[in-house]
């Protein structure tokens, strides 16, 4: 997401990454490009603060992980069912 946002920077020492995106990368992001993102892929935006606003976004982009796996699962299972079909 603070790639997606251009804003992303790596630790200046070893700290925990959630703590640094946390405290330092996510309050430099503004509001409205993140609210911007989440209204262009309909999300409801409406009285979301900046970092509910980036919960939003996480846990979208989760979500999208989740199925882009099951996809995969499911076009493996299928791609080997119609393997196993053609052999025969």
């Amino acid at each position: 997401m603070l790639t997606y946002f251009g804003a992303w920077k790596p630790p200046p020492t070893a700290v925990p990454r959630l703590a640094y995106y946390q405290d330092t990368l996510f309050p430099e992001l503004e509001y409205e490009q993140v609210r911007m993102a989440c209204e262009v892929r309909g999300k409801d935006t409406h009285g979301l603060n900046k970092a509910e606003l980036l919960n939003v976004r996480v846990v979208w982009a989760k979500k999208k992980a989740i199925f882009l796996v099951f996809a995969f699962q499911y076009f493996v299972g299928v791609r080997s069912r119609v393997d196993a079909y053609l052999m025969y």
